[in-house]
């Protein structure tokens, strides 16, 4: 191990010099030199005379010592201040390398990025959340929508969608503001005026150094007509096995019990000389297979309902409110206006099987003392609330969700292009509001 030896000037002199430590080491050698070298005169020489020559020289020598290092110690001090600045510039230097390298990997991630914007297939645009105005648009939002990059540029994303979407989409740019990314479903209007489905994907961008949204829309209409065919299929397919069921129990089991009972009613008076006991068990017997009859003639009925076709929809739901009038104590009223309206048969069958699932679930559930059921048309929208005074529920729970029964109506109504809104607070009862746009595709063309 080697050792490092220091000299005295080494040891008294600091690592770094300041002005603080060469004034302090001037003044050290000032006082030393000044306290020594008066004594060594004093000491060695008497004589006034040649005193004040050697004070003489005393003094031009002090000048020359001092001046030597001060020089010294100032050239150091500007050695080390020039090391400092190296280091500093060197610093600088590769600060503004790592700068300039981060800024061209920025420029080569917006270049890249603004590339796979720009050659997206799937229509992309960025707007100021603020504003709502379109900042930028890519080639395949001008060729789908129709609008050109001024046109864009001059409007905002309202602009694009249907004036009844206008509230729900205010809504909902509040309820998801400062949210990193979110996704929903639009309508959306081209500019021909051709309505599409979008499903919508935004999440926020810095662009042009500002906060700003970043959209991408997938023009989902063909998607949604192929599901809304097929629900139209299922559900179709299902009115059929119903229709069948519904003739099978009318046409054979019905059949068969309706024999039966004529059968055994033309044997009543034979049987009069039995004993009391088995007569009664005869009649238990006749009262039992005439229920049987009732019932399967019920769930026949309600399977397919005879009165849509021979008489339209009003008056099998007046029907089907007589029937459940009779068969409990809920008080109901029911008013109806279509009036004019020539509906499509599986249009009557769906809303039908819509307002029937929702009187059944308030019979069974609502525990009710009132029933109010409206059906009418008015500026091209059939409406129809149905309402009881029940115990009600909580939207909120997992109930709707679960129910099969909602789904179905859920699932009807949106066959039709149609809206439902279920309303209810516990305690306070429930009602269930349906809304179908009067189209071509419900109604006849008579």
């Amino acid at each position: 191990m080697q050792l490092r030896h220091f000299s005295v000037r080494e040891a008294m002199m600091p690592k770094k010099l300041t002005a603080f430590s060469i004034t302090f080491i001037y003044l050290v050698v000032a006082t030393l030199w000044i306290a020594l070298t008066d004594f060594a005169l004093g000491y060695f020489i008497s004589d006034p005379g040649p005193l004040t020559i050697f004070q003489t020289y005393k003094g031009i020598a002090y000048i020359i010592v001092t001046s030597v290092g001060l020089y010294w110690l100032i050239k150091k001090h500007d050695k080390q201040l020039n090391i400092k600045e190296e280091k500093i510039k060197k610093n600088i230097d590769i600060q503004q390398r790592e700068r300039k390298y981060a800024e061209q990997r920025l420029q080569e991630s917006e270049k890249k990025y603004r590339l796979l914007f720009e050659q997206n297939p799937q229509p992309m645009w960025i707007y100021n959340p603020e504003t709502l105005a379109f900042v930028e648009v890519n080639q395949a939002a001008i060729s789908h929508y129709g609008y050109t990059e001024e046109e864009f540029k001059n409007m905002t994303i309202k602009d694009i969608r249907p004036e009844s979407d206008i509230p729900a989409l205010q809504k909902t740019l509040t309820e998801v503001m400062g949210e990193h990314r979110y996704g929903q479903e639009w309508t959306h209007q081209k500019k021909d005026g051709t309505v599409i489905s979008v499903s919508i994907s935004s999440g926020p961008i810095e662009f042009e150094g500002n906060q700003f949204r970043l959209v991408v829309a997938k023009d989902i209409t063909e998607q949604k007509k192929a599901e809304k065919q097929l629900l139209n299929s299922l559900i179709e397919g299902e009115e059929r096995e119903r229709k069948r069921i519904a003739k099978e129990l009318h046409d054979g089991l019905g059949q068969y019990l309706s024999a039966s009972n004529m059968n055994f009613e033309a044997i009543r008076e034979d049987i009069a000389d039995l004993p009391e006991k088995r007569v009664k068990q005869f009649q238990n017997g006749i009262n039992l297979l005439q229920a049987a009859i009732g019932e399967t003639r019920n769930i026949a009925h309600n399977l397919m309902p005879s009165a849509i076709e021979d008489y339209g929809l009003e008056l099998a739901v007046r029907a089907l409110v007589d029937h459940l009038r009779k068969s409990s104590d809920i008080t109901y009223s029911y008013s109806s206006k279509l009036e004019g309206l020539a509906l499509k048969q599986q249009t009557q069958i769906n809303l039908y099987r819509v307002i029937q699932e929702a009187l059944s679930n308030a019979v069974k559930h609502s525990q009710c003392q009132k029933i109010s059921l409206q059906l009418y048309k008015h500026d091209n929208i059939i409406t129809c609330m149905i309402e009881d005074d029940g115990v009600g529920y909580n939207i909120n729970s997992s109930t709707e969700n679960r129910g099969m029964g909602i789904r179905s109506m859920k699932t009807r109504i949106d066959t039709l292009s149609g809206d439902i809104e279920f309303n209810s607070v516990p305690g306070k009862g429930m009602s269930i509001l349906l809304e179908l746009p009067v189209s071509s595709n419900i109604k006849t063309q008579e």
